[in-house]
């Protein structure tokens, strides 16, 4: 986050939050708050002078987001190559692999298993204000089946 990684720059330069707002001009507050909230978010013009101030590039602040970013496609890889497939079938193709798709959904074997509340149970807990006592609850072994 940028926090921290603004106070890792500044610990590698030897340079303090006092010193970086007077040569950046930026208030040592707006410095300390953007350290203490270390999310993504910054006025980008604060960031531009900061990096100058810094002599870093903006890409240093947002390396673990993009590293994070590329984490989460490489777990996407399945979905982007059945995508990638679909889109090199034409229509016929297209509408069988359809089928296909449609005949896994109805064999529980091939499909995510999801709870469902049975419909009184469900009207109970919206009455009740969504807490559910414990008589109307399911037994544990329903859940994870």
């Amino acid at each position: 986050m940028i926090g921290k990684t603004l106070v890792e720059i500044l610990q590698e330069k030897n340079m303090t939050v006092s010193e970086l707002g007077r040569k950046a001009n930026i208030s040592n507050q707006t410095l300390y708050s953007i350290i203490k909230r270390d999310n993504m978010k910054i006025d980008f013009a604060y960031l531009i002078r900061i990096c100058e101030v810094l002599n870093v590039n903006v890409e240093r602040f947002y390396k673990d987001y993009l590293e994070g970013q590329n984490t989460k496609a490489i777990k996407d890889t399945s979905r982007q190559e059945l995508l990638s497939k679909y889109d090199k079938l034409n229509d016929i193709g297209k509408e069988k692999a359809l089928c296909y798709i449609d005949d896994l959904l109805i064999n529980d074997k091939y499909t995510k298993k999801t709870v469902e509340m049975p419909r009184e149970e469900y009207y109970q807990v919206a009455a009740y204000g969504g807490e559910l006592s414990e008589c109307s609850q399911p037994p544990i072994e329903e859940l994870t089946t």
